[in-house]
């Protein structure tokens, strides 16, 4: 590895692991596991989060987080995003790994280490509708927006029925976006080159 990207990689694999050689111990326990843990290597989870584009559809999903007002309010007041942003993102990488991949066990102690986190969360937010959704829809180019009437947050549940027929339309209407591995290389060599 050409030593310019060697300080890149290790920033990357600690921004994404908090290890800077990106073997931070939970994710050895990941093989540690008696199971497959909720999902197992055909599922769609696997296949999707064990993708590169995954990297850039993540972030694209927190900048969409950012545009709901309720959201924003929570990680400003409750939030270490300020004084550690990467321990931040990598408690977020950790919780979506572990439960992705990880054991049912795993994914479990996992979640409850999350929870402990929003318990001291407190507050109200008035919402006005779906007034924020269509606004982060139009702020983000290529976004799809669908509303399902009387719904909340959990439409697998609420509305298992319509998600499914939404997210088979979206599979098979919607373009991939053309990402070549080359292509992304080079920004980051030209990125780090550049500072």
């Amino acid at each position: 590895m050409s030593s310019l990207l060697v300080p890149l990689r290790r920033k990357l694999l600690n921004a994404l692991t908090g290890s800077p050689e990106g073997r931070a111990a939970w994710i050895a326990e990941i093989g540690e596991g008696d199971d497959e843990g909720y999902f197992g290597p055909e599922s769609a989870p696997w296949e999707v989060h064990a993708a590169m584009p995954t990297l850039v559809a993540g972030i694209r999903a927190l900048l969409m987080q950012t545009l709901h007002p309720g959201a924003m309010a929570g990680v400003h007041d409750w939030s270490r995003y300020k004084s550690d942003p990467l321990g931040r993102l990598t408690g977020t990488i950790r919780w979506i790994v572990a439960t992705t991949f990880g054991s049912t066990d795993m994914a479990r102690r996992e979640s409850s280490r999350v929870a402990r986190f929003h318990d001291r969360v407190s507050g109200t937010y008035a919402s006005s509708g779906a007034e924020h959704a269509y606004s982060a829809h139009e702020a983000m180019p290529g976004s799809r927006l669908e509303i399902f009437p009387g719904v909340g947050h959990f439409p697998q549940t609420e509305a298992p029925t319509e998600l499914i027929e939404v997210l088979t339309d979206f599979i098979a209407t919607t373009e991939p976006a053309d990402a070549r591995l080359e292509e992304l290389q080079q920004l980051l060599v030209d990125g780090a080159s550049s500072n």
